[in-house]
């Protein structure tokens, strides 16, 4: 399953049009769960589901998250080729200064480009390398 889930980030990512290094603030985790070991409204799932919990900075408009969970969605049954309704997926968004990412606080929405400008030149080259 975390093949799986790389794979669906780099494919999530990959089509954005802006690939400024800040796509790390994503973070999705994902489990598959088969027949008879995980509970749904107080019964036992009849069905295997793949469940996808992603973390991600809070800010973004409605309509851009609406648009990450429907190509999660799209990922995952391309990938796992399952039908759509096997697929769970919830965001949860964590306020920017409730997460630090290679050492620093995140930037509140709209200061990602001071943000790295103003990190040690090390840090900003390291993540700039990243892609």
């Amino acid at each position: 399953m975390q093949h799986i889930m790389c794979i669906m980030l780099h494919m999530i990512d990959g089509s954005q049009a802006d690939r400024r290094p800040m796509r790390a603030t994503r973070k999705a985790l994902g489990r598959s769960q088969t027949r008879g070991n995980h509970f749904i409204g107080g019964s036992l799932l009849r069905a295997e589901q793949i469940f996808v919990h992603g973390h991600i900075r809070a800010g973004r408009p409605d309509d851009k998250k609406q648009l990450l969970l429907s190509k999660i969605v799209d990922a995952v049954t391309k990938i796992a080729s399952v039908e759509r309704r096997s697929v769970w997926v919830y965001i949860s968004e964590i306020p920017a200064l409730q997460m630090i990412e290679y050492g620093h606080e995140l930037p509140l929405p709209g200061q990602e480009e001071h943000w790295r400008e103003n990190l040690p030149q090390a840090d900003r080259e390291y993540l700039l390398s990243l892609g």
